[in-house]
């Protein structure tokens, strides 16, 4: 990177010359090294844990993880990453904004043949995954010497085995058979079978369970860190178990080839770890459903009190006047990942693409729109036009902070600060929209329009998952029970039913849903109810298309594995595609 001069220097005063020359060389290196850190920092701007964990750093080799966690997180802000994909893939979202051209329209239809886009359209996506995970193995191999790894480095490393067992959770979803690789620059040929790949990711995420370290004392503290807790690798236990048991159809034991301690893992072990997590970690549910993303927060206090352009406190709430409904509260976070510090110039890169396209309207900032509700989801839940958060019912998740709608007729749905040519505006500047618009997540503007940086973290997995996982695992309903009552519905008992309708209305949005289908045996309905007229405006005309038609989708429930990485490693392309 750096490139030193070779200082010319006199043959006189041969004592001097040593460190002459060092003075010289180092005088002229330094636009050199000032030019390559410049680089560096535009190449790779300062990830969550420099700007949140900079100031809980012990020694050089928690410096090292931090390196760790900005290759993470670099691999989650992209256009495609993962919460995006699985939207976009899912039953519960189309692709719109600039319709006609867009290479998600490729993962929409599961049909490499509907743009002229091809199948490599997930490339950075995989290529960032490995570079995180490159570099989490170089950490691991430095650092892991088993016995004599100190007690200090077996809680970082707990941590690095968590951020591994996620890299790969998400590679085994997304393509299935990919490369499991565990040593740093280690052969990229060869697809692992899904029993290897579960068995280590299972196996990484019981390390950090046994090993990790409890960085949530309480609410306030969880606010100040994004680190992975022990109850992180819990949590992500439970998910990545009831995965690979219901669609690989398992059993409730699973082996574990790669054991740290354990030789299998048991749904006895997973459900004793997600109640330690309930027990022990001091989080909770936020009291208000909205709550814990910034957007929703936002449509729900607009409702009521109008912000001017600046206002955080009155768009977003106070936390010391107003804490009961408006602040937007993080205590829910099991782990996320924190886009916020200035100088990460790509901050909002991904929520970019649910902001509404070229126009900023409805306290949404503009964006590219890629992605709108699917009317498909009206089948599924119950939209209600009632939006009082404090009603007690109906259920308040499927209103604003789920979405705002215009009826599918085309007759606009206002609220008292949009008028009809508000409305006009927004559908004629957004391509295949149905009307439906995701407040999860979306990008927040001032009713001027003026950008607002909520420093919206992305959220991995948080607490209301737990509780409706230990529902399932167990069949007991006191969990289901806590996760309704913050919704503000009746509480009913456990079944399938009931705990599968639960978990897609909760966790709606939030990149679980098509995963949880999938799993179920579901997902193939959910496309079914796509191939039907839809109705959806173009160019500020309604009017039905002939439905998505998901091509053979019944051997296409995972992506197409890049023909980059096809063609430089002879991997075997997944089924379909």
């Amino acid at each position: 990177m750096n490139k030193f001069n070779n200082a010319k220097h006199a043959k006189s005063n041969l004592f001097l010359f040593p460190f002459i020359a060092i003075i010289i060389a180092a005088l002229v290196a330094l636009p050199f090294i000032a030019q390559a850190l410049s680089q560096k920092a535009q190449a790779e701007p300062m990830s969550p844990a420099d700007c949140e964990q900079a100031s809980i750093r012990t020694n050089d080799v928690e410096a090292e993880l931090m390196d760790c966690y900005e290759a993470f997180g670099h691999a989650y802000n992209n256009e495609y990453n993962f919460v995006m994909i699985s939207e976009i893939i899912g039953g519960e979202c189309l692709v719109s904004g600039d319709y006609y051209d867009s290479p998600a329209r490729v993962l929409d239809t599961f049909d490499k043949n509907s743009t002229t886009h091809n199948t490599d359209i997930l490339n950075n996506t995989w290529v960032n995954y490995y570079a995180a995970i490159d570099k989490i193995n170089a950490f691991i191999d430095k650092y892991d010497k088993g016995s004599q790894t100190s007690s200090a480095n077996v809680q970082l490393l707990a941590e690095a085995y968590t951020l591994r067992g996620i890299c790969y959770f998400d590679l085994a979803r997304l393509f299935e058979n990919v490369p499991l690789v565990t040593k740093p620059n280690g052969p990229k040929a060869g697809q692992a079978s899904v029993d290897d790949l579960y068995s280590q990711i299972l196996s990484d995420f019981d390390y950090g369970a046994i090993n990790g370290n409890n960085f949530i004392k309480d609410s306030e503290e969880k606010n100040k860190t994004n680190r992975i807790s022990k109850y992180a690798s819990m949590a992500m236990i439970g998910r990545a178990y009831l995965f690979y048991k219901d669609y690989y159809n398992r059993g409730e034991q699973i082996d574990m080839r790669y054991p740290s301690i354990k030789t299998y893992l048991s749904k006895e072990d997973v459900t004793a770890y997600l109640k330690d997590l309930v027990s022990n970690s001091g989080l909770r549910l936020t009291e208000q459903f909205p709550n814990s993303f910034a957007s929703s927060v936002a449509m729900c206090r607009s409702i009521y009190v109008q912000a001017e352009p600046g206002d955080i406190a009155t768009l977003l709430g106070d936390e010391e006047h107003d804490p009961g409904f408006g602040f937007f509260d993080k205590s829910e976070y099991i782990f996320s990942i924190n886009y916020n510090c200035e100088t990460l110039s790509e901050s909002d890169n991904w929520t970019s693409k649910l902001g509404i396209y070229n126009s900023q309207q409805l306290l949404r900032d503009s964006g590219s729109g890629m992605i709108s509700v699917s009317p498909s989801v009206d089948a599924e839940v119950r939209i209600h036009e009632v939006i009082d958060p404090y009603a007690p019912s109906p259920d308040f998740r499927f209103g604003i902070p789920g979405m705002s709608k215009v009826p599918l007729d085309g007759e606009a749905y206002q609220m008292t600060m949009y008028s009809q040519s508000t409305w006009d505006k927004y559908l004629s500047e957004w391509n295949n929209c149905t009307g439906h618009i995701i407040s999860k997540y979306a990008p927040v503007c001032y009713s001027d329009g003026t950008s607002v940086n909520v420093n919206q973290p992305l959220v991995l997995i948080r607490y209301a998952d737990v509780l409706l996982m230990l529902s399932e695992l167990t069949g007991d309903p006191s969990y289901l029970n806590q996760v309704q009552a913050r919704a503000g519905v009746a509480q009913y008992s456990y079944t399938v039913d009931n705990l599968r309708y639960e978990r897609q209305t909760e966790l709606m949005f939030e990149g679980i849903n098509y995963w949880d289908d999938l799993r179920w045996g579901r997902a193939g309905q959910k496309f079914n109810d796509l191939q039907v007229p839809i109705s959806v405006c173009m160019n500020g005309v309604w009017q039905l298309t002939s439905g998505y038609d998901i091509a053979n989708y019944n051997s296409k429930h995972f992506l197409p594995i890049p023909e980059s990485q096809i063609a430089k490693y002879g991997y075997r392309q997944n089924p379909g595609w």
